[in-house]
């Protein structure tokens, strides 16, 4: 029982290896099942701790200090005519009761899409199809925020949007619309050859109909020009976009019409309206021929830009196929060939002030370590090759970012060896928990210290996973540290946060050991992570209801605690602008058929 428990705790396991840098915080997602059957936590309030009542079997209350934000949702059913809420102080009582968990109905953004296109171009409104993605940021920071997405099919009439009321005080809705038809030229032209996306902002305070987003305008910026070969022959298949922003804290992204080069080489583009500083121009090929990308930088993004050429260098030569077969060595010594690793090969050659040319082949290694690419052997791009390879993320072979790579037939590259974490899982009494899953996710600290490419690189390595055996124990593979970056602090070493989430039907919570740091030495291959005691946790619960007070069965409630402690933004270089450091998501549950919603979340 919960007083026998806590009787024993004094007597619990202590025997951890690095113990009080990384304070056990809440992590991941924890959801309660009351109707678990073991174990039994109380008969009665007297085997609770103080502070908590008995009922259902379960000690409720005693909840966590400080005020948690809340997210709940409606159910999928529910989903039109209700919106997810934000709290951001959600009441907790000292009986585990959460106050403050109604619904509301949404407000209804109605309107259709309208095209203007400069002449002699002709929109037929008939063909328009787009998505409408409206956002908006959260009211706590680091929270998830809000976002919807709606397609338009060719041929409706009207969109119907909904959204939480905008209410006083709160930020207005970013509202994006990205025409159909943007990546195949297809039989004719598309609506994405002739308007670009729109990009605005709007407050939604109650139910509207009538309103028009309309797409183009006979004022905005173009860029025109064509894209020829090396000799000034004309090249055709390739696609035109221009990359920028609207909101330069925001990473870059299509900002234009589209457009197809065809037996002229020519093209002409449309910049969308709003647009903050520079847009980059991108031409990539399509079909089976192996041609390089094409990129020209630095153009206004609020006035025409005629007569922009791009060209590939000289000489790009011809395609090679080569092979690369990725191994490692073992614990046991033993090589092995690394299966299932993404292999990429980069090559850029300047064609001028703010223009490149770049090769890209990417790949997946088979059973037997090896895949087979086609690269250019043309001098413009031998001696730029850079080898990127990301291993499965059960691999004990490390990551390898930009390494200079030499094309030839066939390459064999022995990868390094990533650090295991190893460590044990035990419950409050010392008692090892099994198939608790385990992962090992880059903590905000590693990320924020790397340069933009490999901050982006560390991002895509997919994250270290494990269950914990019969005995509690897990071995998570990570990578050690970026060796192969130009930085002026030199080798940045690894942070990981650590996230356990128990078994099952298990009425323990979620919890994330954070930051740790692993030494600052390559030759170290294993770092005992030590015994990791399970937190006590605090089983809350409240009652979620409709916006006509009905009981509310299927919605979810997620809690968050919002990051304070800011002192990481200080300690590294490259975090985005204002720090948000993502909200501490401490547990989550759905209600059920009584509206009820059981949450267990650590203290």
């Amino acid at each position: 029982m919960r007083r026998a428990r806590v009787r024993r705790r004094a007597a619990a396991v202590s025997a951890v290896l690095h113990p009080a840098p990384w304070v056990v915080l809440a992590g991941a997602a924890a959801c309660l099942e009351v109707h678990n059957p073991d174990p039994i936590e109380c008969k009665v309030t007297a085997d609770c701790q103080a502070g908590e009542v008995c009922e259902e079997h379960i000690c409720w209350g005693n909840p966590p200090a400080g005020a948690l934000a809340a997210l709940v949702s409606p159910p999928s059913e529910r989903s039109g005519e209700l919106v997810s809420r934000e709290v951001l102080a959600l009441p907790i009582s000292d009986d585990g009761w959460l106050d403050d968990l109604r619904l509301e109905d949404a407000v209804s953004y109605k309107g259709h899409l309208q095209t203007l296109c400069t002449p002699p171009l002709v929109c037929d409104e008939r063909g328009l199809g787009a998505s409408i993605i409206v956002t908006r940021r959260s009211a706590f920071k680091g929270g998830p925020g809000f976002r919807k997405v709606v397609t338009v099919a060719p041929g409706d009439e009207v969109f119907d949007i909904g959204v939480p009321a905008t209410k006083e005080g709160e930020p207005n809705y970013i509202v994006t619309v990205i025409p159909d038809g943007r990546d195949a030229p297809g039989s004719g032209t598309s609506i994405a050859q002739l308007v670009p996306p729109l990009r605005t902002e709007l407050a939604v305070p109650a139910s509207s109909s009538g309103n028009i987003l309309e797409l183009g305008g006979l004022d905005l910026p173009r860029i025109a020009g064509a894209i020829t070969g090396g000799t000034g022959d004309a090249l055709a298949n390739y696609r035109v976009v221009a990359l920028g922003r609207w909101d330069p804290k925001e990473p870059a992204t299509e900002v234009s019409t589209v457009d197809f080069t065809g037996s002229t080489g020519g093209y002409e583009i449309t910049l969308a309206r709003g647009l903050v500083g520079t847009v980059e121009l991108v031409a990539r090929p399509s079909g089976m021929q192996l041609r390089p990308e094409l990129h020209l930088g630095s153009i206004p993004a609020d006035r025409d830009s005629l007569n922009k050429l791009l060209a590939l260098p000289s000489p790009i030569g011809t395609e090679l196929p080569v092979e690369v077969v990725l191994d490692h060595k073992e614990a046991s010594g033993e090589i092995a060939r690394v299966a299932g690793a993404r292999v990429a090969i980069t090559g850029t050659a300047a064609t001028g002030t703010n223009a490149s040319a770049r090769v890209i082949a990417e790949g997946i290694t088979d059973a037997s370590g090896a895949v087979r690419l086609k690269l250019l052997d043309g001098m413009a791009f031998t001696s730029s090759y850079k080898l990127s390879v990301i291993p499965a993320a059960s691999s004990p072979a490390a990551a390898l970012f930009e390494k200079a790579f030499t094309p030839q037939p066939l390459t064999v590259q022995r990868l390094g060896t990533r650090i295991s974490l190893v460590g044990k899982v035990v419950d409050a009494d010392g008692h090892d928990l099994r198939d608790v899953l385990v992962t090992a996710r880059p903590s905000v600290r590693f990320l924020w210290s790397l340069e933009p490419g490999p901050q982006a690189f560390l991002g895509a390595i997919p994250a270290a996973t494990t269950t914990t055996s019969n005995i509690g124990e897990f071995v998570v593979f990570v990578d050690h540290a970026f060796t192969n970056v130009v930085s002026q602090a030199g080798t940045i070493w690894g942070h990981y946060d650590l996230t356990f989430e128990p078994a099952g039907k298990s009425i323990a919570p979620n919890w994330t050991q954070p930051d740790i740091e692993l030494p600052r030495d390559a030759a170290v291959d294993t770092l005992p992570v030590g015994i990791i005691q399970r937190p006590d946790g605090a089983h809350v619960r409240g009652v979620v209801f409709d916006s006509a007070g009905a009981r509310l069965q299927g919605a979810e409630v997620k809690l968050f605690r919002v990051q304070t402690d800011l002192t990481v933004c200080s300690e590294v270089r490259f975090e985005p602008q204002d720090c948000p450091i993502p909200a501490l998501l401490m547990g989550r549950g759905a209600s059920d058929g009584n509206g009820v919603v059981r949450l267990s979340v650590p203290r």
